[in-house]
């Protein structure tokens, strides 16, 4: 195990870097989050960091970053960054640095989240030995899922978020033919993520007969981000047209949520991560939410036996950054030691 410990949770809105003391994945010395939109390099926002801490480069460094990562090195879906384990090491001195994705990340987390960081969607029937699926909703959708028998429990990424995005109504079919005319791949983030709610956003009301507030729909316009604002006019009972985004977007969540626990049979869970489902929990607790993930047919009674629950930190990703840099791993492919 190592004591002195850069770790950091990389996603496509923000980033945030913490430096750590001691084995504990939880208690960072320090933390601070930047807007990642806002540097053209990743080095400039450790350089940023490291000054503001103070502080000198640590010996291990470990970053969760949202895309696959290829011969120790990463692009950023969501970014026009890259990563690379080699450049960081010899940049910054590090003697051992990872790169792990997000999600698998979030993964590495699920067995050692206490009851109070989760929010229960569905009970189910939790088998212990079970595999694990994680969905993270943010700027993008990741997914990865987790491992359980007699040996430590493993997390692993995957890019399923960028498979083909199914519709499951004719509701969601006009939206797919919608994206079609934007995208010739439409993958399932196109759609269910935080850069796909204002895309459906404007479809309901360009395509679908659905009328804005005025006030709403300029604030929307005028937004950098226009997602939060979808999700708090929905909220706030502002907008008829920004409840019904959110609630197909939820749809949409739940449908790839009960196609991942089919893929995995995840008899140990499906974990719901990242920004937008702790916001918007009021969705995914309605009846709605839970009929969209067991509208699988014959396989509906399987699902009803898969526990699904929100993961409610917004520091879990940096947890699992933090957790996988503590713990040396030679044999790792992601793993660069000097």
């Amino acid at each position: 195990m190592s004591r002195s410990l850069l770790a950091g949770d990389v996603g496509g809105t923000k980033t945030t870097l913490a430096l750590y003391d001691t084995e504990d994945a939880r208690a960072p010395r320090v933390a601070r989050t930047y807007d990642s939109r806002t540097v053209e390099r990743f080095d400039a926002l450790v350089e940023a960091f490291l000054g503001d801490c103070n502080a000198p480069a640590p010996a291990v460094a470990s970053f969760a970053v949202a895309g696959p990562i290829v011969e120790h090195s990463v692009r950023i879906t969501n970014l026009p960054w890259g990563l690379s384990g080699p450049h960081l090491a010899s940049r910054f001195g590090f003697k051992r640095v990872s790169l792990v994705n997000d999600v698998e990340a979030l993964a590495w987390v699920v067995p050692t989240l206490r009851p109070v960081e989760m929010d229960v969607i569905q009970k189910g029937h939790v088998d212990p030995s079970g595999s694990v699926g994680v969905l993270a909703l943010g700027t993008g959708l990741g997914e990865g899922y987790l491992t359980r028998g007699r040996e430590a429990p493993r997390a692993h990424p995957s890019e399923g978020g960028h498979a083909d995005f199914a519709p499951t109504t004719p509701q969601q079919t006009r939206l797919l033919e919608s994206l079609w005319r934007e995208h010739k791949h439409v993958s399932v983030e196109r759609a269910c993520s935080g850069i796909g709610l204002p895309r459906i956003h404007r479809f309901l009301v360009t395509e679908d007969g659905w009328a804005e507030d005025p006030a709403v729909g300029a604030e929307i316009a005028a937004a950098a981000d226009p997602a939060p604002v979808v999700v708090q006019a929905a909220l706030a009972g502002r907008s008829a047209v920004c409840h019904e985004a959110v609630a197909l977007l939820c749809d949409i969540l739940a449908a790839e949520a009960g196609n991942l626990a089919l893929k995995l049979l995840s008899t140990g869970g499906i974990f719901l991560g990242g920004g937008i489902p702790p916001r918007v929990l009021p969705f995914l607790r309605a009846p709605r939410f839970r009929n969209a993930f067991l509208a699988k047919g014959r396989f509906s009674a399987f699902l009803e036996r898969v526990p699904v629950l929100v993961v409610l930190s917004p520091q879990a990703v940096l947890w699992g950054a933090a957790l996988r840099g503590m713990i040396s791993d030679r044999g790792s492919p992601h793993c660069v030691e000097i």
